[in-house]
């Protein structure tokens, strides 16, 4: 097995936190255009899930920009704030081509240069 290049993992990670955070967002729009109140527990922005997990929002935010790179147990914490199994996050993480995870990782670094802490 060959070095891992972080900025792929990186890269990978933030693509699918952010989708999920949009596919939550979509339906917190449906519920609203339905009437219906936010459902409690609901993940919609990265304050959200900083508050979830019980995290620093700079460091949720630095993970979703791609300037670091999430402890095991973080990606844990998210996943079970998300809803959503091990099994589903490695599906997702396997079928993210690496140059399109890193082509993401370097928009980002692009998007918000500043310190990258991993």
């Amino acid at each position: 097995m060959g070095k891992v290049n972080k900025q792929i993992v990186k890269g990978k990670i933030s693509i699918i936190f952010l989708s999920r955070i949009a596919d939550l967002n979509d339906r917190k729009k449906e519920l609203q255009e339905a009437g219906d109140p936010k459902p409690i527990g609901l993940i919609y922005n990265f304050s959200e899930l900083a508050l979830g997990i019980e995290m620093r929002n700079a460091t949720i935010t630095a993970i979703m920009r791609c300037q670091s790179l999430p402890l095991f147990t973080t990606i844990l914490n998210c996943l079970d704030t998300f809803d959503m199994d091990l099994k589903t996050f490695g599906k997702l993480y396997q079928e993210i081509p690496d140059n399109k995870a890193l082509a993401h990782c370097q928009k980002m670094e692009k998007l918000y240069p500043g310190k990258k802490t991993t």
